[in-house]
């Protein structure tokens, strides 16, 4: 299927976006695994299950927020790492001396369930849907990210992501032909970078230990498992959606600690 929304020819001629039915969630599942098996740019549920027509603000925004979906991947994500990719984790770091550079305490909810997401996802996953190609949000985002909790630098990043994308998605700032083709056809290589780049950026969180180098993966995989899933939902849903999943996501270690 093609990916109607990103093509210059829509654009140009003055069609409005459009945004997908919802499928089922089993449906919407096997989407995923298709997703993980083929990366494409195709947003939504595409033909399969209608269309009706949405701004391209509200497409990044807020098309892919239903709640009941959010809730369900968030069961899904939580079931994964939680039972299977979190005990592994856990297992090779204990067993090779790493541990959190600092706990996770239930006063830090400001940076985990807020600035963490937003930063996080405008750094990794906000341009998989156009090339990276602005050189200053890049490195404004990096530098959010590597030099931690500063809420004047989060909101400008947040900002000029929101300003580039009111521009990209006007008419007359559609993607070339050509630049598309290239972007669909490099898009696996990109779309694995940044969730490779996303999990390994987690591995600041640790220290000490002497494990060898190529076990350093497998204790940032939750990280590597969520990073999928937040691909898929960015790109399927949008940028808002893949934000809410995430603070959704990191409330739940915060909420049991309340608890216990």
């Amino acid at each position: 299927m093609s990916d109607r929304r990103l093509d210059p020819a829509d654009t140009q001629a003055g069609k409005s976006p459009t945004t997908p039915g919802r499928l089922s969630l089993w449906r919407e599942l096997g989407d995923f695994l298709a997703f993980l098996k083929h990366p494409t740019l195709r947003r939504g549920a595409g033909r399969l299950a209608g269309r009706v027509p949405v701004s391209g603000a509200a497409a990044e925004w807020t098309s892919g927020l239903a709640l009941s979906r959010l809730l369900f991947w968030l069961v899904v994500l939580w079931t994964v790492n939680f039972m299977v990719l979190g005990p592994l984790a856990v297992g090779v770091a204990d067993g090779n001396g790493v541990e959190r550079v600092r706990p996770l305490l239930p006063s830090q909810w400001p940076y985990v369930v807020l600035w963490a997401p937003l930063v996080e996802e405008m750094l990794f996953r906000f341009w998989l849907r156009r090339p990276p190609g602005w050189p200053l949000y890049t490195l404004m985002a990096a530098a959010a990210f590597l030099l931690g909790p500063g809420w004047w630098l989060a909101l400008i990043v947040v900002s000029l992501g929101a300003w580039r994308l009111v521009q990209v998605l006007q008419p007359t700032q559609a993607l070339p032909w050509a630049r598309l083709r290239r972007l669909r056809r490099r898009f696996p290589i990109y779309l694995h970078l940044s969730v490779l780049a996303f999990a390994l950026g987690h591995l600041g969180n640790y220290q000490g230990g002497d494990t060898a180098w190529w076990l350093l993966p497998l204790v940032v995989l939750p990280q590597w498992f969520t990073g999928l899933v937040l691909a898929w939902m960015r790109v399927r849903q949008g940028i808002g959606a893949a934000i809410a999943m995430h603070a959704g996501f990191n409330s739940l270690p915060l909420f049991l600690l309340y608890l216990y």
